[in-house]
């Protein structure tokens, strides 16, 4: 497709020529996030920025690295055009996300959101609200947060009985169940620590709480499935022990998943003394 003044030719669906200005300029798309690195490469090594911009011998060397890694002869002239070019998409961008409330976390690479923002579209959008008013308010609001762990138990339960099957694919699909359920309940163990015995000794709680890491290691990792696997084991030429076959952690696996069914009914327990707790929370919160 061609129009006066830039042309945009299309090659492939993720490579795209851009002809203009006082040359012609190859920027595929992997050339230009090769650029962005050399640029950031620059900046880190060199720290030769200054107030938005590079110096002489800077715009020479990226200019020489991007030619020699994309191996197309860039001009100076060029790669000082991507740049601005990219820079005003960088100011375009931020003023947008200035303008919607929404913002980006450098750290971890993604865009947020203010709460703000999210009640505005609520409230524009009748679905959503009346979505939001019956599962949300009806639903969730009060319930406990033993009540999620307690369903992650019995999940993580699931996952370990997949695994003593010893399915084809059955290790990868337990796995996948045990550590879906490990997430959550350390990301609901924070949050409920905090509101059972408060925030004054939160960090003393929190670090008696990760102590089921280093002792479930311990317990299961190292006595109960060596304990299993040796029972399990064969007698080897040079004196050791070897055990090949689902059988070797079968038991281990079961044991875990009983395990798991007992901490089910512990959480059911913890529902029901903290219901009431619970119920004050959103009632002082609505």
């Amino acid at each position: 497709m061609a129009t006066k003044g830039n042309v945009s030719i299309k090659i492939e669906d993720d490579d795209e020529v851009e002809v203009g200005g006082v040359a012609d300029s190859l920027w595929l798309k992997k050339n230009e996030a090769l650029f962005i690195d050399i640029m950031e490469e620059e900046v880190k090594t060199m720290g030769s920025r200054d107030t938005g911009t590079f110096q002489i011998k800077s715009w020479a060397r990226m200019r020489k690295s991007l030619s020699a890694r994309a191996k197309y002869e860039y001009s100076e002239l060029q790669i000082k055009n991507k740049f601005n070019q990219l820079r005003t998409m960088h100011t375009k961008f931020k003023s947008l996300c200035n303008q919607s409330g929404v913002g980006w976390c450098a750290e971890k690479g993604t865009i947020t959101a203010d709460d703000a923002l999210w009640e505005k579209l609520y409230k524009v959008n009748k679905k959503a609200k009346h979505f939001r008013k019956i599962f949300a308010n009806r639903l969730i609001a009060g319930t406990p947060r033993p009540l999620w762990t307690a369903a992650s138990q019995i999940v993580m339960a699931v996952g370990y009985v997949i695994m003593a099957m010893a399915l084809p694919g059955s290790l990868y699909v337990g796995s996948i169940f045990v550590g879906v359920c490990y997430g959550v309940r350390y990301a609901i163990m924070v949050s409920t620590a905090s509101e059972l015995f408060g925030l004054k000794y939160y960090g003393l709680i929190y670090n008696i709480l990760i102590l089921n890491l280093p002792l479930g290691s311990f317990l299961f990792s190292g006595l109960l499935a060596g304990y299993f696997y040796d029972a399990q084991a064969t007698s080897t030429a040079g004196g050791g022990n070897s055990c090949t076959g689902a059988h070797c952690y079968r038991l281990v696996f079961v044991i875990m998943s009983i395990a798991c069914i007992i901490g089910f009914s512990l959480d059911v327990l913890l529902v029901i003394r903290t219901k009431n707790l619970y119920a004050k929370i959103y009632a002082s919160m609505a």
